[in-house]
Parts: structure tokens; C-alpha cells; sequence
């Protein structure tokens, strides 16, 4: 479980609470269905007319992911870079095909990067395809 996303939730929710009990209402008054339709009703509307269905289906997809650990960790990720540089200053970029094909824990965003990598792409090319 990602533990920052779950402290996020408990921070938002924290504050709420205590803005409202500093405020001298009851917890009660947030229960409001008017008021609950417009935020959440606003917020939907909002997200809605700037988004494509695409991008809401993914974005839908990857909400789990919050409460999820990452596949490895940074470390893990680190160390894998680093082997990939070394074994491609030695046996060149082409080295690196079999290991992509072979890495079944690459998220899509590596796996992506390190094929652009082995088919040439220039740095500044990969750098900015990456960033988007």
C-alpha cells in the first residue's frame, strides 16, 4: 500500500474536520446534500469539459495506483540504470534489446524510454517525448 497516498487522504480529510469544528459548526453541517452536489457535482462538470474520454478512462484506471506500491523501488529502478549503462557502454545500445523484451516488471513509461533508446532516438528528442 502506498502509505503517502493514504497519508494524503487522512491529511484532506483531517483538515476539513477541523476547519469546520474551528469554525464552530457541527460535523453534521457537512452532510449537506446541496452543498455536496455542488462541490461534487461542480468538480465532475469541471473535470468533464476539459477532459477526453480517453484520458478520463485512464485516469480512471490508474486511481488504484495510489494506494499501491510501486512494482520497485527507486533503488531497485536505480540499480537496474545503472547495469543497462554499463552494459551498453560496453556492448553498445543494441545490447539493450533482449533485456527490454525480457523485463516484465518495466512499467509502460521505461519500457517506452528505453525503446526509444535502443531504436536511436536523440537525447533531446527522448528527453522531451518522456517529459510530455
Amino acid at each position: 500500500m502506498n502509505k503517502l497516498g493514504l497519508f494524503g487522504f487522512v491529511i484532506i480529510f483531517s483538515s476539513i474536520l477541523f476547519a469546520q469544528s474551528y469554525h464552530g459548526s457541527s460535523i453534521a453541517g457537512l452532510f449537506d446534500l446541496p452543498s455536496f452536489l455542488i462541490v461534487f457535482g461542480g468538480t465532475l462538470g469541471a473535470i468533464l469539459v476539459q477532459t477526453s474520454s480517453k484520458q478520463l478512462l485512464h485516469a480512471l484506471k490508474l486511481l488504484p495506483e495510489i494506494f499501491t506500491s510501486p512494482k520497485l523501488s527507486l533503488r531497485q529502478q536505480a540499480e537496474k540504470i545503472q547495469k543497462w549503462s554499463l552494459k551498453s557502454r560496453q556492448h553498445g545500445l543494441l545490447s539493450l534489446e533482449k533485456e527490454n523484451e525480457q523485463e516484465a516488471s518495466l512499467d509502460a513509461f521505461t519500457n517506452k524510454g528505453l525503446s526509444m533508446l535502443i531504436d536511436g532516438c536523440e537525447p533531446e528528442d527522448l528527453m522531451e517525448i518522456l517529459r510530455r
